[in-house]
Formats: C-alpha cells, sequence, structure tokens
C-alpha cells in the first residue's frame, strides 16, 4: 500500500464517520425536548403532516395546543390522541 491509498482510504473513514454520526444524531437519537414543560402548536393538525406531527409529538409527551379549521375533526383527533397517549 502506498502513502496515497493510506490517506485516501483515511478519508474515506471520516466521512462516513461523519454521515453516520449525522444520521444518528438527526434519526436515532431521541431530542431531550419532551416532559410536562414542552409545548409546541400544530396548525393543519387535523389531516395530513400536521396530523402527522401531532401524533409525533403526542408520542414524545408534549403539551400540545392544536389549531384546524373544523372544530369537530379537532375534537376527534384530541379524543383519538387521548386514548393512546396519557393526557393530565
Amino acid at each position: 500500500m502506498n502513502i496515497l491509498s493510506i490517506v485516501g482510504l483515511s478519508a474515506l473513514v471520516y466521512v462516513l464517520a461523519a454521515i453516520a454520526l449525522w444520521v444518528y444524531r438527526n434519526f436515532v437519537h431521541d431530542s431531550k425536548l419532551t416532559g410536562k414543560d414542552t409545548y409546541a402548536v400544530v396548525t393543519g393538525a387535523t389531516a395530513g403532516v400536521g396530523e402527522g406531527y401531532a401524533e409525533e409529538l403526542a408520542s414524545r409527551k408534549f403539551n400540545l395546543v392544536l389549531v384546524s379549521r373544523s372544530q369537530s375533526k379537532l375534537d376527534e383527533l384530541a379524543s383519538r390522541l387521548g386514548e393512546y397517549f396519557t393526557c393530565f
């Protein structure tokens, strides 16, 4: 193995380690932003992406402020989230 092979291999290992660390920090590691004092406002909470965000944040024990145009859909979502996740 010549010196250029060693340098190239070292650079490759460095880049792969940096990518692995980024993936861990952004997708694997649990956020410290949970608990009774953490709030989130979710707009459009009764459908699509907003509903998904509301479900995920509820599973992480966030206190939620849900915003929607439809009161009936909002009540339905709140009761569904209350069934699956602890409400105080």
